[in-house]
């Protein structure tokens, strides 16, 4: 899990979508995809240092960050996640624990 502001988000988004786009992948699913484009897609989100400073955090931080918002009286349902391969940030994801 990652956190991460809506601009963020926008500007990580487009860095994903450009470099699947550079390296061949599209949105297509990891095994899908041939090796030489997966070596590349991962190599140019290396070069360009995309989710640099993003930190992700474990099950149990999670929930604590969830207590934490209901207290503080945030609506979780204003809190969006992405699911599969409709999502270029997962895809990333996808591909790094692939590889």
């Amino acid at each position: 899990m990652a956190v991460l502001s809506a601009q963020d988000q926008d500007l990580f988004r487009e860095q994903c979508l450009a470099i699947e786009h550079e390296a061949g992948t599209g949105n297509r699913k990891w095994h899908k995809s041939r090796p030489e484009r997966r070596l590349r897609y991962l190599g140019l989100a290396l070069e360009r240092g995309i989710g640099k400073g993003i930190d992700g955090i474990d099950q149990k931080k999670a929930a604590e960050l969830t207590n934490a918002l209901r207290l503080r009286g945030v609506k979780l349902g204003r809190i969006r996640s992405r699911k599969d391969e409709a999502e270029p940030l997962i895809r990333l994801a996808d591909m790094w624990a692939g590889w």
